[in-house]
């Protein structure tokens, strides 16, 4: 294949992948407004201005969209992640990654677009599983943060603290996504911010206990 050839090539595919963003970027848009029930690729193409048939040539199907739409989505809030982390400040540093989360998560679109996903998933193995994968990424990049931050602590301890910081961010951000009062969102960050203590505090001394029969002095 000649170099011309190859450029082609490649710029196609460039133009495919791009098409392909705006597309997941439309469904997204088309379930903020009209729900993942209501969402078709009738809706998205419409959304896009584009010929509905032509969907096709870039999603064989409606599952394959749905699922490259949940890695989409799972990815985006991934990367905006990793993103905030970088910039995180090395003081209070565990402090502040929570105060992040909390932020970050607490998005209506976000709320609504995950509360779609979460009663898709009830029904499909394929979405459990990416959901599970996708909350597993963050517990690790909470992970990563919490070693760099409590040095001192057991790997047992952070993981730990990593575990219930997310199920705190996600429950809470379920409840807003049901219409909940905001004040289960300020409960579990300051729920989470109480969790750290747990890190930040040394370790209590235990005390030995003399040898059976022997008086402690």
């Amino acid at each position: 294949m000649s170099r011309d050839a190859k450029d082609k090539t490649v710029a196609r595919k460039n133009r495919s992948e791009e098409k392909r963003r705006q597309i997941l970027d439309a469904y997204v848009d088309c379930v903020v407004k009209h729900g993942l029930e209501r969402t078709s690729f009738a809706e998205i193409a419409d959304e896009l201005g584009m010929d509905r048939s032509s969907m096709y040539h870039y999603f064989s199907s409606k599952e394959e969209l749905v699922s490259q739409w949940v890695e989409y989505i799972g990815q985006f809030y991934i990367d905006r992640m990793e993103e905030a982390m970088a910039s995180l400040p090395e003081r209070n540093r565990g402090r502040e990654l929570v105060r992040m989360m909390f932020s970050n998560f607490h998005q209506p679109v976000y709320s609504l677009v995950i509360d779609e996903i979460s009663v898709l998933a009830n029904r499909d193995k394929n979405v459990r599983e990416l959901i599970a994968k996708f909350y597993n990424r963050i517990e690790i990049e909470i992970l990563n943060v919490l070693d760099g931050a409590y040095p001192d602590t057991t790997l047992s301890q952070r993981r730990e603290v990593a575990s219930v910081i997310l199920q705190l961010v996600e429950g809470s951000t379920v409840l807003e996504s049901l219409g909940c009062n905001d004040y289960h969102a300020r409960f579990a960050e300051e729920a989470a911010l109480h969790l750290l203590l747990r890190l930040e505090l040394p370790a209590q001394q235990e005390v030995a206990l003399p040898p059976p029969g022997r008086k402690r002095r």
